[in-house]
């Protein structure tokens, strides 16, 4: 791995604030995956970490992988796609394949703990979904945690960190144990192991994204050991807590893990607290929750029938999913090509043009150093792994996350300024990613709260673009890349202002969206570009191409539910509502259909607490009424 000699900031930089920040010591951290030598490495620079390797290092600091782009050397990125099949095909219940896939990426990989772990917690999944016996899946399932946690007991007390994907394999081997001989009863002590987990999750550094993938699942685990069972009131008031958290950590971060499952266990849980003596204010709350529980259940279910998907959780592939993985070759590739450099005026003064040649025909690894710089010419952060920003300031990456996305996601946007003046002092303007982001957001919040009109809104997002290339050499291509920073200016360009500019940027929009949707499965884009493929299908359908639009929506919102996504669901089938109202011409729309999907956009809308929206679809659907 390079040092930069520019005193620009390295996301492993980053890593080691992050550590230090957080008080840990480098043995813990990396105990079980790595020797202390190789972290310091990985830490300072020195090296650059297998990509599993290193997402299991930062993702046992709490640092969730979902709001990083990954840039990988094209091996590196040949073995991400392998994954991708595999996990891909274990979710689609095409185990022939999974076998197949997973077969030949173990004769590819690398051999690490962390690989090896994964190769056995898919032959884990494939023999669940086999049917085979608990005492064959114990095996696997007990070399998979012994792969990075050789002792849990001594991990729980604080000896190492733990990860998602590690407390999820964990839990599973808890499900499939025989207790020790001294143990009476084995439904207590599961409950008990399974405990010693949540308060690990509880005490850990974990964002809540984290948190939110497996603390709905033990608890789910939980209540069912409980429901089996006699139990008391306050075991089933105290479990029933445990669920209204882990429904809490869905609800914050707009996910749907084991929420069915979830939605059941609660409501067992409560009706069994309604059939003992509570008094009248808690009898109240437990029927408001079982009604608010049943929409959420019911509104789920609904859904996923119609898109022909399971709402009731059968795998654990979710915690193995990636999308923001690129091809550095294919970037530069794509980026040269964008903006209309030949390989000869790319390379000067940097590598031969032969070089370029070589890496995007054949595929071939550049040096980190060359590639650095040629990203540096092609306007692009040349850090292997980034977010929105680049610094070592972890105070400042989580205001940014934790304040200022959330104010500006809420319509605070006297906060949100408030905010995006407290990053100005706290991070390197003089990187045009950094300013490029701040300007972005700024412009965007002093839009919407009208302090500054459309004319100037286009004139501040143009300048903002330029900080990394010029809006008025991008003509027509077959292939694009963009940053998210630059992608949400030309979002904006083609959606809120009327001028050339614009119309130039809806095309660019419009090729995006189709490609993205045409892709391959394995490569799947989706998730950066939904809200994009969103805005394109209403606009269709403001311009009466009503099927097109239809199609666009119910695309986008099958992959939001096949991953668990739930933020962008009620302006999805809110999009599919219109369209028929407007298809219908002078008929009348089918009242009760209307009035019932306006129902469920608006339970839906108070699951991911938006309860501005939530009146929006109520008013709308008692008018209908």
């Amino acid at each position: 791995m390079y040092v930069n000699e520019r005193g620009e900031v390295n996301y492993h930089s980053f890593i080691k604030a992050v550590r230090e920040h957080q008080k840990v010591l480098t043995e813990v951290a990396c105990e079980g995956v790595c020797t202390v030598s190789g972290w310091n490495r990985f830490e300072n620079g020195n090296r650059l970490a297998e990509k599993l390797m290193g997402d299991r290092l930062v993702a046992r600091l709490g640092v969730s992988g979902e709001k990083y782009e990954d840039y990988l050397q094209p091996k590196e990125y040949v073995l991400w796609l392998h994954r991708m099949r595999i996990v891909q095909a274990i979710e689609n219940k095409d185990l022939p394949k999974a076998k197949e896939e997973l077969d030949t990426y173990e004769m590819s990989c690398v051999d690490n703990c962390v690989n090896h772990q994964f190769i056995l917690a898919m032959r884990y999944m494939i023999l669940m979904l086999e049917g085979v016996s608990d005492e064959v899946l114990l095996d696997v399932i007990t070399s998979a945690v012994r792969c990075t946690v050789p002792n849990v007991e001594k991990a729980l007390d604080g000896a190492q960190l733990l990860c998602d994907q590690e407390v999820n394999l964990i839990a599973e081997q808890i499900r499939l144990i025989i207790p020790p001989q001294e143990v009476v009863d084995a439904s207590a002590w599961r409950i008990s192991e399974y405990k010693k987990l949540l308060a690990y999750i509880d005490a850990s550094h974990w964002e809540n994204l984290q948190k939110a993938k497996v603390y709905p699942k033990l608890a789910c685990y939980i209540a069912q050991l409980l429901l089996e069972r006699d139990a008391s009131k306050q075991e089933l008031k105290c479990v029933l807590e445990l669920c209204h958290h882990a429904m809490e950590l869905l609800r914050d971060t707009s996910r749907s893990f084991y929420l069915t499952e979830l939605c059941e266990a609660r409501e067992a849980l409560a009706v069994r607290l309604l059939a003992m003596e509570v008094d009248a204010t808690e009898r109240t709350s437990l029927e408001e929750m079982l009604q608010e529980n049943a929409e959420w259940r019911d509104a789920l279910k609904e859904l996923c029938e119609d898109l022909h998907l399971e709402y009731y959780m059968s795998d654990f592939c979710y915690l193995y999913y990636e999308t923001e993985c690129y091809n550095m070759v294919e970037v530069l590739e794509k980026r040269r090509a964008m903006l209309g450099l030949s390989r000869v005026k790319l390379s000067k003064g940097i590598c031969c043009d032969r070089t370029i040649i070589r890496c995007e025909r054949e595929g071939r690894n550049l040096s980190v150093d060359v590639m650095r710089r040629l990203y540096e010419r092609l306007g692009l952060c040349a850090e292997y792994r980034r977010a929105q920003m680049v610094t070592t300031d972890v105070e400042a990456v989580n205001a940014y996350y934790n304040e200022l996305v959330r104010a500006v996601n809420r319509k605070d946007y006297a906060k949100a300024l408030g905010c995006v003046q407290e990053l100005k002092s706290k991070i390197d303007l003089s990187l045009p990613y950094n300013r490029q982001e701040i300007e972005r957001m700024e412009n965007y919040v002093l839009y919407q709260s009208k302090e500054i009109d459309s004319a100037e809104f286009e004139q501040r997002i143009i300048a903002t673009l330029g900080d990394t290339i010029d809006i008025s050499r991008l003509g027509q291509r077959d292939a694009y890349y963009f940053t998210r920073a630059e992608l949400s200016c030309i979002y904006d360009l083609a959606f809120e202002v009327k001028s050339e500019v614009s119309k130039n940027c809806l095309k660019i929009i419009e090729n995006i969206c189709h490609n993205t949707i045409k892709g391959e499965p394995e490569e799947s884009r989706i998730f950066p570009y939904e809200y994009i493929i969103e805005r394109l299908a209403s606009k269709y359908g403001d311009e009466g191409r009503y099927q097109e639009s239809n199609e666009m929506s119910r695309i986008i919102l099958k992959e939001c539910l096949k991953h668990y996504r739930t933020d962008n669901l009620t302006s999805l089938i809110y999009n599919q509502i219109w369209n028929c109202q407007k298809d219908c011409g002078n008929a009348i729309c089918d009242k009760t259909y209307v009035g019932h999907k306006l129902q469920l956009c608006a339970n839906l809308a108070r699951l991911i607490k938006n309860y501005n929206a939530a009146t929006f679809f109520q008013m709308k659907r008692d008018s209908v009424i």
